[in-house]
């Protein structure tokens, strides 16, 4: 059997006891398949994480509309029962049915913001300075507030990793133009955290569904010999533009 059959049923739950003696070996003895079934684990956990949040909004907002226009119990029951069938077809269709990984789900799959390793953060510290508060506002994932002080802190004094991690805080904001700029910028510098910029800025384009730069991006990280950070990740990024 095709190998990307075979790794299709296995997440359609239709394997036969043939064909899991076959994926279970496989598993064990071809890198190369492990690593795409590992790849496919990876796309369906972001899709499926991504389709919560969404349906966790939708339900909010559901709930705001219901309760504006309806107060009959029948009819709340009605709407929500039509809005979950709703979202189960097009869940279920965007999993099964879309072949291709698009941009959208590569950078789910593969994006998460970088950790804060330029300013620990001591509990109960009783002096907070504007960049202790800016990473604290980071780690709390209050992305408004910290991209407002990081911005303000780089203007006032260029510290150069602010930049990084503003750039961060504007692609949790989906201002993701913004935030290519700024790792752009950051690009020049030499800090602690700028072996990482590059794949962020891949990242950004991709998420912006610009290939070619991600593309251009990815390989030139791939190709510096200098570089640990992510690179396996790069290489197998690579692979699927």
């Amino acid at each position: 059997m095709d190998k990307e059959q075979l790794i299709a049923n296995y997440f359609s739950n239709c394997l036969s006891e043939e064909e899991q003696k076959l994926f279970d070996n496989l598993i064990k003895t071809d890198s190369d398949f492990k690593n795409k079934v590992d790849f496919e684990v990876r796309v369906n956990n972001a899709i499926h994480k991504k389709e919560h949040q969404k349906l966790k909004q939708h339900f909010k907002n559901l709930d705001h509309s219901i309760k504006k226009e309806s107060k009959t119990p029948k009819k709340r029951i009605w709407l929500v029962a039509a809005s979950i069938g709703l979202i189960v077809v097009l869940t279920f269709t965007y999993t099964y049915f879309n072949k291709e990984y698009s941009s959208e789900a590569l950078y789910a799959s593969y994006y998460e913001p970088a950790k804060n390793i330029v300013q620990p953060i001591v509990r109960n510290e009783n002096s907070k300075t504007e960049k202790v508060e800016a990473f604290i506002a980071y780690q709390k994932e209050d992305y408004v507030e910290a991209e407002k002080l990081f911005n303000k802190l780089y203007t006032s004094t260029e510290d150069s990793e602010l930049l990084f991690y503003e750039g961060i805080s504007l692609l949790e904001l989906n201002e993701t133009d913004v935030a290519i700029s700024k790792f752009k910028a950051h690009l020049k510098y030499k800090d602690a955290v700028s072996e990482m910029t590059p794949w962020y800025l891949a990242l950004a384009y991709l998420k912006n569904d610009d290939i070619k730069n991600a593309k251009m991006i990815l390989t030139k990280f791939v190709e510096d010999t200098s570089v640990t950070f992510k690179k396996e990740d790069a290489k197998t990024l690579l692979k699927k533009l």
